[in-house]
C-alpha cells in the first residue's frame, strides 16, 4: 500500500512539476517576442531607463525576467525532480547551471546577449518537460497511474504532447559554446 502511496504521489507531482515548468516556459517565450517585436526599447540601455516606466514593453519584460530569475522557477524543477522521475542527468549540477542562468539572465546586456540566455532557459524547460513525456508514456504501458500522469501532461499542453518535444534532447548539463563549436554554430543552434 505504502509502494502504491508513493507511486500516486509521485505522479501527481510529476504532472504538477511539468505544469509548473509549462508556466515558466511561457515567460520564456513572452520575454522573447517583446525583445524580438522592439530590441532597443525593451534591452540594453534604453530599455533599462524605460524599465522604471510602468505600461512600457521594457517594463513589462523586466517584470517577466525578474519572475524567470525568482526562486520558483528554480523550485518547480525541484519538485519535479524530487517526484523520483528519471529525469535523465538532472542533478544538482543541473539544477546549479539552471539557477545561474536564470540569475544571469540580464536585459540590460542588450538583445543578443538577452535572447542567449533566454534560449539556454527554454531549451532546458523543453528538455525537462520532453524528459517528463518519456517517463509517463514508459510508465503508461500496462500501469493505470503512468496513464493518469501522461493524461494530465496532455491535458496542461492543451490535449496532446507538443512537437518540440520530439526533438528535445534528454536534460544534460548547459554551458555555452561547446568545446569546437563556433560563435556561428552555437547561434544556430540556439534559433539566434
Amino acid at each position: 500500500v505504502k509502494n502504491i502511496q508513493d507511486q500516486l504521489q509521485a505522479t501527481a507531482g510529476a504532472v504538477g512539476g511539468a505544469g509548473q515548468a509549462a508556466t515558466q516556459l511561457e515567460d520564456v517565450n513572452r520575454l522573447l517576442n517583446l525583445i524580438d517585436a522592439d530590441p532597443a526599447l525593451t534591452t540594453g540601455i534604453m530599455g533599462s531607463l524605460l524599465s522604471y516606466i510602468p505600461g512600457t514593453g521594457a517594463n513589462i519584460a523586466e517584470g517577466l525576467a525578474t519572475t524567470l530569475r525568482s526562486n520558483l522557477a528554480l523550485e518547480a524543477l525541484k519538485a519535479l525532480k524530487a517526484t523520483g522521475a528519471t529525469m535523465g542527468a538532472l542533478n544538482e549540477k543541473e539544477f546549479n547551471a539552471l539557477e545561474t542562468q536564470l540569475t544571469e539572465l540580464d536585459l540590460s546586456k542588450g538583445p543578443e546577449t538577452s535572447k542567449i540566455a533566454l534560449k539556454r532557459i527554454q531549451t532546458k524547460y523543453q528538455n525537462l518537460i520532453a524528459d517528463a513525456f518519456r517517463d509517463a508514456e514508459e510508465q503508461a504501458a500496462g500501469n493505470p497511474d503512468g496513464q493518469r500522469a501522461l493524461d494530465g501532461l496532455n491535458r496542461i499542453f492543451g490535449g496532446s504532447k507538443p512537437e518540440w518535444t520530439e526533438s528535445a534532447g534528454p536534460v544534460v548539463p548547459s554551458g555555452t559554446q561547446r568545446e569546437g563549436e563556433t560563435l556561428e554554430e552555437f547561434k544556430k543552434r540556439m534559433g539566434l
